[in-house]
């Protein structure tokens, strides 16, 4: 699809346009500092997931309507993880366009900047692309530009000055684990969800919940990100028990001893469940 872009360019920005640009825009996601935020990302791509992996930043993007910047995207090569190639295909490497920010919602905004981002990806011999977007006011614009949903994810998150809303299980104990327990956090996380992720314990404390001294559930809590990787697990048959109430108490006083404001856990769901 073509839309006129008259007065409209496209060019490379610095992070201190970007960083300008961007400062009405912080939302729950965004940290309001391109440094501190790719840093973020960089540690959220433990995730592998379609948003959060293995990235490089191939340039950020700013469209300029006479000389003023009107939106910015970030444009990202980005690594296909195992688990997704049957949706790419046979490349190892695509690109990704993230954290649009624009003036206004305007599709012929949003469409000159995706247009040069295929264009440098072209250039770097990159011919997969996609578009990750958590403001729902851009999706509308990004079907009709062509595009259609392949994953979706959810970030929850809460403040770490505020209390879990659940009570928690006095009877359950949480001990952080070492890397000579891995033998239990499998038989958890297969007793959870069926298979195992095991741990990456430079970059996660690792934690285990007891229920009369019987390891019952477990969690990854990310030392650089705030972020609870691949959520919390609890064996099947120990749960509604409070136990995940337990841990997620936990986790929220671990990350406020780290100075995190907040805490986050994503989870992946079905493309096509409602929006």
């Amino acid at each position: 699809m073509n839309y006129p872009s008259k007065n409209l360019k496209v060019e490379k920005i610095t992070e201190k346009e970007w960083n300008t640009f961007t400062s009405n825009f912080i939302d729950e996601i965004y940290s309001g500092d391109i440094k501190k935020y790719s840093f973020w990302k960089k540690e959220m791509g433990i995730l592998q997931s379609f948003w959060a992996c293995k990235e490089e930043r191939v340039s950020l993007l700013g469209v300029k309507r006479n000389g003023e910047l009107e939106g910015v995207a970030r444009l990202l090569k980005v690594n296909v993880p195992f688990h997704q190639r049957s949706q790419w295909g046979k490349v190892r490497e695509r690109g990704e366009f993230q954290d649009v920010y624009l003036k206004r919602g305007n599709i012929r905004l949003y469409s000159v900047l995706v247009k040069e981002g295929r264009r440098l990806l072209w250039e770097e011999k990159i011919e997969k692309f996609g578009v990750s977007e958590w403001k729902s006011e851009y999706w509308k614009i990004i079907e009709k530009l062509g595009y259609s949903p392949y994953s979706r994810s959810v970030i929850i998150g809460w403040e770490t000055n505020k209390n879990i809303p659940k009570e928690i299980n006095p009877k359950v104990k949480v001990r952080k684990a070492s890397p000579k327990q891995k033998s239990i956090l499998k038989s958890i996380q297969k007793g959870s969800w069926g298979f195992f992720i095991p741990p990456n314990f430079e970059k996660e404390d690792v934690f285990i919940a007891y229920l009369k001294n019987k390891p019952v559930g477990s969690m990854y809590l990310n030392k650089y990100t705030g972020n609870i990787d691949f959520g919390v697990h609890v064996i099947k048959n120990f749960q509604r028990r409070r136990i995940g109430a337990t841990l997620l108490t936990k986790a929220k006083n671990y990350f406020k001893a780290k100075g995190f404001k907040k805490n986050v856990c994503s989870k992946g769901v079905k493309a096509d469940e409602n929006k």
